[in-house]
């Protein structure tokens, strides 16, 4: 395959393309699903074996106070419709009400510009183009998305439903999109994103210091900006009714090589220390979570022991360990299984979840049967629910699309069906930020 070359810094406007919708997920079934079809057998067995020892220590109870704890709590499904907030009024409401029907605990967004794709999804045209918080310079702040993203987060609690904030998309800085960061930190990309992920590196971005500092102050910006829709002329870090949790970007160092780097390289502190400044905006009853960042590919990790995972349940200020995996159904699996050991395992007793999954299939019944297949780990009769969120809850939700949506038969009514076992279903792992209890504390 012949490569275009990447660009340093922002390429002329004559040669970018428009930003295809998120929910195609191109990238992850191009890149990812080929790769782990070529996995040697011995990286398999690896996974395999961290997840029998996850596997007997739920089939046994042996698993601490963990255990106990998670008594109480229930398992989970959610979707992600990363810009339901620039939708019109109508549409957001039928959407939340779909999720409340199906069962749908937690919706996931992300703060980052809504373009011209977005009219279609939303019924037709009724969507606003939004900028991104920094538009144009870094530290220079548009407050539209958080105006839109207040609005929904008052309009989510009348249905029971919380949000995951991701802050900023690390597909922004030179891949999907072209954003602020780009500029000032001289940042290499592509314009060929679906292809040639590998040449967007923006290696500065998470190692220089000054890179850092402005961005815990988008963060800052954004979790202290003050509700106009919740009394009280409260935070957006204080609203833990409605927010279930934060992460600072939505898979950091996605598509990098982080397996090749020393172990003190500075990238490789950027997922802790960016946690432990949410933790110091967050109210206690917010989790962080990882929103898939910090580990290449969860598969890459997993056939060499999980080195990136295990750095990252290290890390006191991160809650929950997020895969983001579009593997079959039984590697999906497997991985869960992995991951429930290696936190179960840590120290700062962090959790694990299924944040980012999806399927595809050459009929709606080929569709169904994976998205059937991959929510019922919500539900796992062997013990212990652990917590999904589908990609996406979008159109079109075509077979060949990663997208499902209401009325489209078979694959919304496995969600459905999967999301309404897990709520019955004791969790693995224990989920305060969802309890009755933990939402009317103050």
């Amino acid at each position: 395959m012949a490569r275009v070359r990447a660009w340093g810094g922002v390429p002329p406007a004559s040669t970018l393309q428009p930003a295809p919708p998120l929910g195609d997920r191109g990238l992850a079934a191009a890149l990812v699903c080929p790769l782990f079809e070529v996995w040697s057998m011995w990286r398999v067995a690896g996974i395999l074996a961290l997840a029998l020892a996850a596997g007997a220590a739920a089939e046994t109870g042996n698993t601490s106070s963990v255990a106990d704890a998670a008594a109480d709590s229930h398992s989970w499904g959610g979707v992600s419709h990363y810009y339901l907030y620039a939708c019109n009024e109508t549409f957001r409401h039928a959407a939340l009400q779909q999720m409340q029907a199906a069962n749908l605990k937690v919706l996931r967004i992300f703060v980052l510009e809504v373009q011209d794709y977005a009219r279609q999804p939303c019924a037709g045209g009724g969507a606003a183009t939004l900028p991104d918080v920094e538009p144009k310079q870094v530290g220079q702040y548009d407050d539209s998305i958080l105006q839109a993203l207040d609005q929904l987060l008052f309009e989510a609690t009348q249905y029971g439903v919380k949000l995951t904030l991701a802050l900023h998309d690390r597909w922004s800085l030179g891949c999907w999109r072209y954003d602020a960061y780009i500029a000032k930190y001289n940042l290499t990309v592509t314009h060929d994103c679906s292809r040639l992920a590998n040449e967007s590196t923006p290696w500065p971005f998470y190692r220089h210091q000054p890179a850092r500092a402005d961005f815990k102050a988008r963060l800052s910006h954004i979790l202290n900006y003050q509700s106009q829709r919740f009394s009280g002329g409260r935070r957006l870090g204080d609203l833990h009714e409605a927010i279930f949790s934060v992460e600072a970007e939505n898979e950091a160092m996605g598509h990098m090589d982080l397996l090749s780097l020393r172990y003190d390289d500075p990238a490789l502190t950027w997922m802790c220390e960016m946690s432990a400044h949410l933790r110091s905006l967050a109210h206690r009853s917010i989790a962080v979570t990882s929103g898939g960042g910090g580990v290449g590919s969860p598969e890459s990790d997993a056939g060499v022991g999980f080195p990136l995972a295990r750095r990252l349940v290290a890390c006191s200020a991160l809650d929950v360990l997020c895969v983001h995996s579009y593997s079959s159904p039984s590697m999906v699996k497997l991985l869960m299984l992995a991951y429930l050991n290696l936190t179960r395992n840590s120290q700062h007793r962090q959790r694990a979840m299924l944040q980012e999954m999806g399927a595809q299939g050459a009929t709606a019944a080929a569709k169904a049967s994976k998205v059937d297949a991959l929510t019922a780990l919500g539900a796992r009769p062997s013990g212990g629910g652990v917590p999904w969120m589908y990609w996406a809850m979008d159109r079109p939700a075509a077979p060949d699309s990663f997208n499902v949506w209401p009325g489209d038969g078979g694959p919304w009514a496995a969600i459905a069906k999967h999301a309404t076992a897990a709520a019955s279903t004791v969790s693995a792992q224990p989920w305060p930020e969802l309890d009755k209890a933990a939402s009317s504390r103050s």
